[in-house]
């Protein structure tokens, strides 16, 4: 996502170096900035997303094959599945 106001101006490639845009100027009295997400905050979030669908996935797989189960026998199941 790139900004409409430039205000800090990138210097650099991948270790990237950021100044004052001095030429910066807006006719509005506020200027909204974009938060950039840090990437690990996303990896958590992918990893935890990723294996929520896996455990529902083991507990529909072992349901639909046993039909009925005590709950203590489920996690059993799906921990050893995984």
């Amino acid at each position: 996502m790139t900004p409409k106001a430039r205000l800090l101006a990138q210097e650099g490639g991948k270790e990237a170096n950021y100044k004052v845009n001095s030429g910066f100027s807006s006719a509005h009295r506020r200027v909204n900035f974009p938060v950039p997400m840090l990437e690990e905050a996303v990896k958590k979030e992918r990893i935890t997303q990723d294996r929520s669908h896996a455990v529902d996935a083991a507990l529909v797989r072992i349901m639909k094959s046993r039909k009925s189960m005590s709950l203590l026998d489920l996690r059993l199941d799906v921990v050893t599945l995984m």
